[in-house]
């Protein structure tokens, strides 16, 4: 239920919005390449307009994977096939985000109550941002994928996984979420839930396999040795060359996006972190993420989406508690501890 009430949004976005921006130009051209021209690499859009960096072609050839029988069917049919194709791809990736959002949903439930996941996903819903992006070709999306399905693991107690994912989707698609993912893993081994060369060894073989991975994969199609998010992290942070579309001030995130993205939950996160010590350490993570980050002059939005689930995921119990407060404690109850 938590996925068709998630997917449902998300595809009302994409009916509302189908059309793409220029952030999204080279994965879901990526994906066109891969299903109509094959291994005719030099025949590729990447060929001719290459970009100030080189991406990762593994989001778009599992998207182009999971598509691929619809369009040799529609290689049958009229000319308009692409357009039923941009929608069935971005319906792919909205479904990969719903499902793992999911993932990370049943597992806050499992911690917390099945009413604290039941308003999570109420939250989620009628928040803007997350579900809009949701079917979006942008590698942060594809990240954001790996990382809730990493949170759902760290939520269970299942440490290797959450290093697994959080290292495969640092390695393939968005290194600044060490920032995040770094805090928590020191978080574990500080506090001794986490042994050193438990999470090293967990690391450096999930490290090693993804960075062959998208070495030999990204080499194949831009026709040279590359790790593209190597690339992407010099450009970005060490060489600050993002900068050249566009600054803005060192709190950015905190006056616009995030009140944007969280509306009225944000005015409850004290409250939240209040009302629940094992809140905290998500919270504070949460802010150091987006304290480092704010050193890049250069800020979007999308760059701290993926903290949004994150941030939300106590707010339920501010909700519990006026229910409680209206004469139904045993809502209180049901939540497993809010």
């Amino acid at each position: 239920m938590h996925f068709l009430v998630l997917f449902s949004v998300a595809l009302l976005h994409l009916v509302i919005a189908p059309y793409t921006k220029v952030e999204e130009s080279f994965n879901i051209q990526a994906v066109h390449d891969i299903l109509y021209h094959g291994c005719n690499f030099t025949s590729y859009d990447h060929q001719s307009f290459p970009g100030p960096v080189p991406r990762t072609f593994i989001g778009p050839l599992s998207l182009a994977t999971a598509t691929w029988p619809l369009s040799l069917l529609l290689l049958l049919g009229d000319r308009h096939s692409w357009w039923v194709m941009l929608y069935a791809v971005r319906c792919t990736l909205a479904a990969l985000l719903c499902w793992s959002l999911t993932a990370y949903t049943r597992s806050v439930g499992q911690v917390f109550g099945r009413s604290a996941a039941n308003f999570l996903v109420a939250i989620l819903a009628s928040q803007f941002h997350v579900l809009f992006y949701a079917s979006r070709p942008l590698p942060n999306v594809f990240g954001m994928a790996l990382v809730m399905q990493a949170a759902a693991q760290l939520f269970q107690g299942r440490y290797g996984g959450f290093i697994a994912w959080s290292g495969a989707a640092i390695v393939l698609f968005r290194s600044e979420l060490a920032m995040l993912c770094g805090p928590a893993l020191i978080y574990l081994l500080v506090t001794r839930r986490l042994r050193f060369g438990d999470a090293a060894k967990v690391a450096a073989t999930t490290g090693l396999a993804c960075l062959a991975a998208t070495v030999a994969i990204d080499s194949l199609f831009w026709g040279r040795p590359v790790w593209p998010e190597l690339e992407v992290f010099l450009f970005n942070t060490v060489q600050n060359r993002s900068s050249q579309w566009g600054t803005q001030p060192f709190l950015w995130y905190f006056y616009s996006a995030l009140p944007r993205c969280l509306l009225l939950s944000g005015l409850f996160l004290p409250l939240a972190a209040y009302l629940n010590r094992r809140t905290r350490p998500i919270i504070a993570g949460c802010l150091v993420f987006v304290l480092l980050y704010s050193c890049l002059p250069h800020k979007e939005l999308r760059f701290v989406l993926y903290i949004v689930p994150l941030l939300n995921t106590r707010l339920p119990g501010c909700a519990q508690l006026f229910l409680v407060t209206e004469g139904n404690p045993s809502l209180g109850a049901a939540s497993g501890g809010w």
